[in-house]
């Protein structure tokens, strides 16, 4: 039986779109007939490392698969790299100078869902991920101070714990938009605080309600 060893973040349990996809893949592999193990790998054996703990791996010591989420650092040795997305893999081998026939791309499925009914103004929008500096939800912020003028709420699903001061500042940004506010009675005479809601991580069944809500 073929054996893969799986090195990960240490909390696959939160519902980052990462840690789906990783769990994906363990799927997938097992049901191909692959063991997938997360137990630490022996010399010379065959590691997938999803790529945010890639640097931690000595790959000149394994045959590593890096599995890019983001477009971080490869190790050189690394046997190949899976990209989750086809513009992933132009830029890697754009700056890391990598061999075209070892970078692949895997790109993310999604599971069939109910249509959802949209609300006639369009008004109900929905921002999903991790609240931090990468994600820009400071730039969303800005967006939509631009437009307070219209009718509008906003949910933002997503951990507020891996930033926590990016997620104070980013509150902050908010509130001070809603005194300025622009013009009286706009927006439904409420404040960006009132219509910007961070409601923190969803999972299962309420973040497929959110999805459809939106």
């Amino acid at each position: 039986m073929k054996t893969v060893y799986f090195v990960v973040p240490d909390d696959l349990s939160a519902p980052t779109g990462g840690n789906i996809y990783d769990l994906r893949v363990r799927a997938g592999l097992e049901s191909l007939g692959w063991t997938v193990s997360f137990d630490p790998p022996p010399a010379g054996a065959l590691v997938l490392v999803d790529g945010i703990v890639a640097s931690c791996v000595e790959a000149q010591r394994f045959r590593t698969v890096v599995l890019l989420h983001m477009p971080l650092g490869v190790p050189s040795s690394a046997a190949a790299v899976i990209t989750t997305s086809r513009w992933c893999r132009r830029h890697v081998l754009a700056t890391q100078g990598l061999d075209p026939q070892r970078v692949h791309v895997a790109v993310p499925g999604v599971d069939p869902a109910v249509p959802a009914t949209p609300s006639e103004a369009g008004a109900r929008l929905l921002c999903v991920g991790v609240v931090a500096r990468h994600k820009g939800h400071d730039v969303l912020v800005e967006a939509l101070a631009k437009v307070a003028d219209l009718e509008w709420d906003c949910m933002c699903i997503g951990s507020l714990n891996r930033e926590p001061e990016f997620v104070e500042r980013l509150l902050r940004q908010t509130r001070e938009h809603g005194k300025g506010g622009g013009p009286e009675g706009l927006g439904g005479g409420r404040s960006m605080a009132e219509r910007i809601t961070f409601a923190g991580p969803r999972r299962g069944a309420d973040l497929d309600a959110c999805y459809a809500d939106a």
